[in-house]
């Protein structure tokens, strides 16, 4: 979406809302992923000490 260029649109109401969704749990998800990667890594270290 950030880098993609749209080519054929039927309904613009049905994109946005298509659009919102992907980011919404892009962002939901992504923090997420965020914690697990810091939790790994803390864990990691814990283990090598």
């Amino acid at each position: 979406i950030s880098e993609g260029q749209k080519i054929f649109e039927r309904d613009e109401i049905r994109t946005a809302d298509f659009m919102e969704d992907v980011l919404k749990n892009y962002f939901d998800f992504g923090m997420k992923l965020q914690h697990f990667y810091e939790d790994f890594k803390e864990g990691i270290r814990e283990e090598m000490h």
